[in-house]
């Protein structure tokens, strides 16, 4: 599968990348939690795209609609539609979407009055918005962004800003900023960019994927991301450019090391 891949890399202006100084690969557990992270952005895109879906079918008022904020659950996805009150204490839920036994249904809850939640829901509905006005501080998108919070343990949460999809079939990779944002969702603890430009590709005949990193010499969290949510679903071979490390990426958002780009390449 590998051999069928024509390594071209045209690499500009290195010196004004900020590298990570990896003196060794990754641990497997390292790559587990990439993974992890990879999956539950795909799992959280899935469920606020079905949970829209079904929203929109039951014709909700819009006035009461500003922002969403999906939660993984034992007992599946919730997705939180609502605002935040006027003082920022309090997220506003006028409607609940409450996963069922297929991922893609879900359960519609409406209420006359607003639920007012000063939990989970509040505290990622702050951490989206203040990881949203910090990068369209520090950017200029052109084209729609789509935004996930995660929990990223101790009470603080992952919030990633990825481009939406503008051609049907095919899933941008790229042009993405991951946020470290503290537990009251108020302040911004880190700030990543995970990807430079903006790759879109139709892959409807290839077996596998390959592109390269050059902010860090490991996968990234959407990374996994786009294995999981581009159609269809096959293997993606990501290489670290400054120390030549390969490593493939499965259907499954496993990812494995598989060694120097000389030593991979070279024995197939």
């Amino acid at each position: 599968m590998l051999r069928k891949i024509t390594l071209v890399i045209i690499i500009l202006s290195l010196s004004v990348l900020s590298f990570s100084r990896r003196s060794k690969p990754p641990s497997k557990k390292e790559l587990f939690q990439i993974t992890k992270r990879g999956i539950l952005l795909a799992e959280y895109d899935q469920a606020t795209h079905f949970a829209t879906n079904a929203l929109l079918r039951t014709k909700p008022d819009a006035s009461k609609v500003s922002q969403y904020v999906a939660q993984g659950t034992k007992k599946g996805w919730i997705v939180a539609f609502g605002q935040m009150s006027k003082d920022n204490k309090q997220f506003m839920i006028y409607y609940l979407a409450v996963q069922k036994a297929r991922a893609d249904q879900f359960r519609i809850l409406k209420f006359k009055s607003p639920k007012k939640n000063k939990g989970y829901y509040l505290r990622a509905a702050r951490a989206l918005g203040v990881s949203h006005k910090d990068f369209l501080k520090n950017n200029r998108p052109t084209r729609p962004y789509n935004n996930m919070v995660i929990p990223a343990g101790n009470g603080k949460m992952w919030v990633y800003l990825v481009p939406a999809p503008m051609k049907s079939g095919i899933q941008p990779l790229g042009g993405d900023t991951r946020y470290l944002v503290s537990r009251s969702g108020y302040k911004i603890l880190k700030r990543r960019k995970l990807h430079r430009g903006i790759i879109e590709k139709d892959h409807a005949k290839k077996e596998v994927g390959f592109h390269v990193v050059l902010l860090d010499d490991i996968p990234e969290d959407t990374d996994v991301f786009y294995v999981l949510t581009r159609e269809p679903r096959i293997p993606e071979i990501v290489l670290a450019v400054r120390k030549d490390w390969v490593y493939q990426i499965d259907k499954n958002g496993a990812i494995k090391y598989l060694g120097t780009k000389d030593k991979v390449f070279n024995d197939r």
